[in-house]
Order: C-alpha cells, then sequence, then structure tokens
C-alpha cells in the first residue's frame, strides 16, 4: 500500500525537474520534531509494550517549488516521518508519510507559510524476540504552519508547526499528533 503512495508522489514531484530554473527548484528536507500526546503498544494483559510521543521525531522530505510573482511560492513535499528505537532483542518504530503542501510568502531572507498535510499509513510497531505488537492509524489530514530564515539562496532553516491527530483503527481513539520541528531545507 505504502509503494501506490510513494509513486503518486515521484508522479506529483518529477515535473518540478521540467519546470524552467527561474519558477522552480528541486526540495530536499530533513527535520527533528517533538510533541503530540503518548501513544503505547500493548500485550494481550494491557501490559505497556513500547510508548513514544505521536508527533515525534525525524522527517525526510523530497520536493519541489515554483514560485507564481516575485514574493509567492508554493512547495510540494512527500516524505516519511519516523521514530524508531532499536535494542539488541526487539525494534520499534512509528512510522507515518506525509505528503505536504504549502503557500509562502516571502521577503528579504524570511519566507512565511501556511499549508495542509496529509499523513498516510501510520503504524506503530515492535517486533524482534521477545515482543511483537502492532497498531494501525487512518489516514490523517492537518495544517501547517512555518517560516524559514534563507542562510544561503539554496539552505533555509525553519520552525514547522504541524497540527494533526491521528484515530487508531482498532478502537476509534484519538491521538493529538501536534508538532514543532526544527527544518533544514535545501533548493536546488
Amino acid at each position: 500500500m505504502k509503494y501506490r503512495f510513494i509513486l503518486a508522489a515521484l508522479v506529483l514531484i518529477i515535473p518540478f525537474g521540467f519546470i524552467p530554473s527561474v519558477y522552480a527548484r528541486i526540495l530536499f528536507e530533513i527535520g527533528v520534531h517533538t510533541g503530540g500526546d503518548e501513544i503505547s503498544l500493548v500485550d494481550d494483559s494491557n501490559a505497556v509494550i513500547e510508548s513514544t510521543k505521536a508527533g515525534s521525531l525525524y522527517s525526510f522530505a523530497l520536493g519541489g517549488t515554483i514560485a507564481f510573482t516575485d514574493n509567492i511560492e508554493a512547495q510540494l513535499s512527500f516524505g516519511i516521518e519516523s521514530n524508531a528505537n532499536h535494542t539488541k532483542e526487539n525494534e520499534a518504530s512509528w512510522v507515518r508519510y506525509p505528503l505536504n503542501g504549502m503557500l509562502f510568502y516571502h521577503k528579504d531572507k524570511f519566507r512565511l507559510g501556511l499549508g495542509a498535510t496529509a499523513h498516510f499509513s501510520p503504524k506503530y510497531k515492535v517486533s524482534g524476540a521477545t515482543k511483537n505488537a502492532s497498531s494501525s492509524y487512518k489516514d490523517a489530514i492537518g495544517g501547517l504552519f512555518e517560516i524559514d530564515y534563507r542562510l544561503t539562496e539554496q539552505l533555509h532553516v525553519g520552525l514547522r508547526y504541524t497540527n494533526i491527530q491521528y484515530v487508531r483503527e482498532d478502537d476509534d481513539r484519538r491521538f493529538d499528533g501536534s508538532s514543532i520541528g526544527l527544518m533544514l531545507l535545501l533548493l536546488i
């Protein structure tokens, strides 16, 4: 199922490579995020096996930007957000695949953006020698707010606020996945 989303993202992002470079640039983005409710996996006796924050930890994305005017540009990216914990016996991971679309206003060295995000196939699982459990969540839609500072023409650093909720498929329980992220963006 996740391969379908990766293919869709590539179809959306590849055209940025064919738009004249005056208007469009390819984007690589890395982020570190924190926040959200505590989510946990439990065994058959309801004992907690593993837990993490719903809005944490790392994100990687590929996308593009396109300028409409001197001060207005759109940005589209697709990537992965993951919080993985590896021990000698077990591996735990909280993974989702975000598709982000934002509209930015930029002036001098600053960019201010608003947008939306769709997180596909959120899943929290533990597997290994001593523990095995998983929990799937429904695809989620949320909002984005970002402020960036341009260090160089190609390199930006920014803060992103993501407002999103995850709904567990088993019991429809809601978890706040909102987070603050420190972003590093490379535009080529």
